[in-house]
């Protein structure tokens, strides 16, 4: 069997349209491109997964804030799912303390390119390219959570 690239996309931390902080005075010009610059590189990480035709997106963590609740954040991030999905690209999403699992079960409109995992449920994924698995994908509780976790047992 001849080895077979996989190809993917990894971000963490988007933060699509949240603020940027800690800049210091700028003059308006600056700043008008603070405003959108979060989403300007989340328009970008999709750009590169099409470009390079990747086999999936995999976003871990933050990939929005949601206490912004953030209505140009929720578009965005489902116009860019969208464009994948047109060229058949899947994405991975792993919930992160800013974007927890409820608020992405609440976004409503995801393209049925898009996974959402849940670390205390699910199996591993394979990923398939021409019918054949290239690898497997499995959403894991940070140590973290794990030990929180356990005390909540307790």
């Amino acid at each position: 069997m001849a080895f077979e690239a996989l190809r993917f996309i990894h971000a963490a931390g988007v933060l699509a349209d949240h603020q940027v902080r800690d800049t210091g005075p700028c003059d308006d010009a600056v700043r008008s491109k603070l405003i959108d610059a979060t989403l300007l590189s989340f328009e970008r990480i999709v750009e590169a997964c099409v470009d390079n035709e990747v086999d999936f997106l995999l976003l871990t963590g933050d990939t929005f804030d949601e206490s912004d609740r953030s209505l140009r954040a929720r578009e965005a991030i489902k116009e860019g799912f969208q464009c994948l999905d047109e060229v058949g690209i899947d994405v991975f999403v792993v919930p992160g303390p800013g974007d927890p699992q409820t608020a992405w079960n609440l976004m409503q409109g995801l393209p049925e390119n898009v996974s959402l995992f849940n670390s205390e449920v699910d199996e591993p994924t394979a990923i398939m390219r021409n019918g054949n698995v290239l690898a497997t994908l499995q959403a894991c509780r940070d140590r973290s959570e794990a030990s929180e976790s356990r005390r909540e047992e307790s």
